[in-house]
């Protein structure tokens, strides 16, 4: 009895270190075997989801998003301003991604990186090969913007903000224009099949340097064909503009302005303000000189500011204004005068017989201080001699310049000394010109320039796409500790080290196993048959244990359990979230896996407890009927049948 006894317990150890190598062991065929988590991508078609149904529930989401939730300042909705469909880009994107070559990247990564984690190889290699993908994710790019309505998009997003904002102040000379007027010249001179030649020249230019062929590219955007109707928007919009503020206020204005003071004295204290001699000047002009000189004016400016002449010349004739604007001024002046006289204040008798003593005897030659009744402003002129529209022609016409020059230095003085940003304008000047002469130029450089300290990531697209992208253990090591510090380190090495070391003493608990089988065996039975069954024994209970629990048992327990953490995970989401649906799609998705991986590690604990089930069966049987097969066995060799062993003749009884 005490023998069985200890059969028993080893019975129950046997079936403690059964189960935990069969758990090992199915551990080391599924979590630490990279070909299992191929099978379970593969299985839950993981890469037509990603490409088909997570793709297409992320675009339809993001249809629904606010502007706000888009990278930049967005008026509207990108992906419904774009016009593309849903069907569109999932289209392209298999087109340029396909799914079979997604899966054997993928693959890839897992045998490399997973043989590493678990300790199979000491160092890894990921090179992943995206350069025959290369020129069809290039052409695919290209397609969908054709597609797109991406000429619409750009002016609403990016133009359109900034003609605003142009608007707002003033343009160059103190030329102001309305949003949509500038709106409407900018789209003018760049229409849709322009912009989108512009496009398919910038992408097949910069090609070659993002997928690695080329170590650098520079792309020259032509802009002479677009010169002339630049140039006759530029005219459009001079045109509209104020004729004589345009030609006084930029031409004529700062030129007289130069030669004159402030107020101009004229004899018997008239004076002429400057504001009032250009006003004259202005009111003088006819219609038919202001039109062809502000045509000029136009012409000659307009050219310069578009680069297409270096030089401004307008000279602009003031002798025929001149003597015009006299007349204006002298009529200015005799109403002045006329007004000094009639504030003076009326004479006294006496005082008017004394003025009128003094002109008679020729002593009159200064402004009395009172008027007599007897005079006028006219009888006053000749009087005092007063020759105001010589004093004009000697004082003011002659400090007017007979002709006003305008060039491109008074023209750029002109714009710096306007207020509000006039350093600006000026370089916005220069860069127009020299973009409308020269065309504009883009280089790798001003790419990395404007991704500043995303700069890198730039060079690892452009080594990953040339397929030169590698990287080691050692890059996956230098990561680690950086992000997570040496510790994590430390952790990763100590997992591999254990998990070496028992895949290499993995077969000591076969050993044992063997050997405990052994033993229960010699201690429970007392010949070899009875011994085979002992040792049977536990392989069969074992095997029905393990059989109930990974059948029965966990169907009816983690399945239901399963259920319902899908069923909370669902309703914890937020449904006000803008990938709500998407989210629920990975959701599913991801207990979908869930059930598969579990299951499978189970099913293989369940396929071990049937084995055990057969193999101890079949050993009992063999063990119990062994007389009986021994015979039949011997039977088919003799050619007959078994003979019934041979009885010994009874002993003779003892005397």
């Amino acid at each position: 009895m005490i023998r069985r006894f200890w059969a028993v317990v080893l019975a129950v150890v046997f079936f403690i270190l059964l189960v935990g190598t069969l758990v090992l062991f199915r551990v080391m065929q599924t979590a630490l075997e990279p070909d299992f988590y191929k099978e379970q991508l593969v299985k839950a078609d993981i890469y037509n989801f990603a490409l088909n149904d997570l793709l297409t529930s992320s675009i339809n989401d993001a249809r629904n998003l606010p502007p706000e939730k888009f990278p930049g300042s967005q008026k509207s909705n990108a992906l419904v301003a774009s016009g593309l469909t849903t069907e569109q880009i999932t289209a392209s994107m298999s087109r340029a991604v396909p799914a079979d070559w997604l899966q054997s990247e993928a693959e890839m990564v897992v045998d490399q990186l997973g043989v590493y984690i678990v300790g199979k190889r000491d160092e890894f290699e990921l090179k992943p090969q995206l350069g025959d993908r290369a020129a069809i994710i290039v052409d695919e790019a290209q397609s969908l913007l054709r597609q797109s309505n991406t000429y619409d998009l750009v002016f609403t997003e990016f133009v359109d903000p900034f003609v605003e904002e142009a608007a707002g102040g003033q343009l160059l000379l103190g030329i102001r224009a309305s949003p949509e007027r500038l709106s409407e010249a900018v789209r003018a001179v760049f229409p849709p099949e322009w912009i989108s030649a512009q496009v398919d020249v910038l992408i097949d230019g910069a090609s070659p340097y993002l997928t690695g062929q080329q170590p650098s590219f520079s792309i020259t955007i032509n802009l002479s064909d677009r010169v002339p109707l630049l140039l006759e928007e530029v005219k459009g919009i001079l045109r509209e503009s104020d004729a004589y503020d345009l030609l006084y206020t930029q031409v004529v204005e700062p030129r007289v302005t130069e030669t004159l003071q402030s107020q101009v004295a004229l004899p018997a204290g008239i004076t002429l303000t400057r504001e009032e001699i250009l006003d004259a000047l202005r009111r003088v002009a006819p219609p038919e000189w202001v039109e062809a000189q502000v045509e000029a004016f136009i012409g000659s400016t307009g050219g310069y500011l578009v680069g297409t002449s270096d030089t401004i010349g307008i000279q602009v004739d003031l002798r025929e204004n001149k003597q015009e604007a006299a007349v204006v001024l002298g009529e200015i002046a005799d109403r002045r005068l006329e007004g000094i006289v009639s504030g003076l204040p009326v004479c006294t008798a006496q005082e008017s017989l004394d003025l009128a003593a003094d002109i008679a005897a020729g002593r009159f030659t200064e402004m009395p201080s009172c008027r007599p009744s007897f005079l006028t402003p006219e009888t006053l002129k000749p009087l005092l001699d007063l020759d105001l529209s010589g004093a004009i022609s000697a004082t003011v016409l002659s400090n007017i310049p007979d002709t006003v020059e305008f060039n491109e230095s008074f023209l750029r003085q002109a714009v710096a000394s306007d207020g509000g940003g006039a350093e600006d304008a000026l370089e916005r000047l220069d860069q127009v010109r020299d973009w409308t002469k020269n065309g504009i130029t883009f280089t790798d450089n001003d790419l990395r320039e404007r991704l500043g300290d995303n700069a890198a990531r730039l060079d690892d697209l452009t080594s990953f796409m040339a397929d030169s992208f590698t990287y080691t253990h050692e890059d996956f090591r230098e990561d680690l500790s950086a992000q997570s510090g040496t510790e994590a380190l430390d952790t990763i090495d100590t997992v591999r080290d254990a998990l070496k070391r028992v895949r290499s003493l993995l077969w000591l608990a076969y050993l044992v196993l063997a050997l405990l089988l052994v033993a229960i065996g010699f201690l429970g039975g007392r010949n070899w048959r009875s011994r085979v069954m002992w040792a049977a024994a536990p392989v069969i209970i074992s095997g029905l244990i393990l059989v109930i629990v990974s059948g029965p048992v966990y169907s009816g327990v983690v399945g239901g359990r399963i259920d319902t953490a899908r069923t909370n995970a669902i309703s914890d989401l937020d449904q006000a979230d803008g990938f709500y649906n998407t989210e629920v799609l990975l959701i599913n998705k991801g207990f979908e896996v869930v059930e598969n991986v579990p299951g499978e590690f189970v099913g293989g604990i369940l396929t071990s407890g049937v084995w055990l089930l057969v193999i101890g069966i079949a050993v009992i049987l063999g063990a119990a009927f062994w007389p009986q097969l021994r015979q039949r066995v011997a039977g088919m060799r003799g050619g007959g049948a078994a003979e019934p062993p041979a009885t010994s003749p009874p002993s003779p009884p003892k005397q």
